[in-house]
């Protein structure tokens, strides 16, 4: 499941069985190395963060997704007792990773976590037309302030 809003996308797994694709905190799990960072870069992808944007997002102070990116004691610095703030280096690194994968991503790629729902907003939702390169979406329900569409990987 991709639940593009990060409140809807921490608090799921205590209400659907269904997995989620990503959602803050996923530091918590246990993931193989390398997956939470995946399956972050594949939820940004989803929902149509580009590079540049993604930079300008890491760059904000206790941003969600810099504590994806570089851990919450780095983001949040009373979590640890020796500090050591996220660099301008450190975000142009990672913004060239992620830009390497958004411009590689392949349909091999897209099938790794395969979606059955996607929630978004009703009101300012993402831009899913990266998903919906990969993704058919039905029509849609609305449930409160978000809309849940069931989707299928498209052949």
């Amino acid at each position: 499941m991709l639940a593009t809003d990060n409140k809807v996308a921490v608090i799921l797994p205590t209400f659907a069985p269904q997995a989620v694709l990503w959602a803050p905190h996923f530091d918590f799990l246990n993931l193989a190395p390398g997956e939470s960072r995946q399956r972050f870069y594949e939820y940004l992808y989803f929902t149509g963060i580009e590079p540049n944007k993604l930079g300008k997002e890491l760059a904000l102070p206790l941003s969600t997704f810099a504590a994806a990116a570089f851990g919450h004691e780095r983001v949040i610095p009373d979590l640890t007792v020796q500090a050591k703030p996220v660099t301008s280096e450190e975000i142009a690194l990672q913004v060239a990773d992620y830009e390497a994968y958004y411009s590689s991503f392949t349909r091999d790629r897209a099938v790794q976590h395969i979606l059955a729902y996607v929630i978004v907003p009703t009101a300012g939702g993402p831009d899913l037309s990266n998903l919906d390169r990969w993704y058919e979406r039905d029509e849609g329900e609305q449930v409160g302030d978000y809309i849940l569409y069931q989707v299928q990987l498209r052949r």
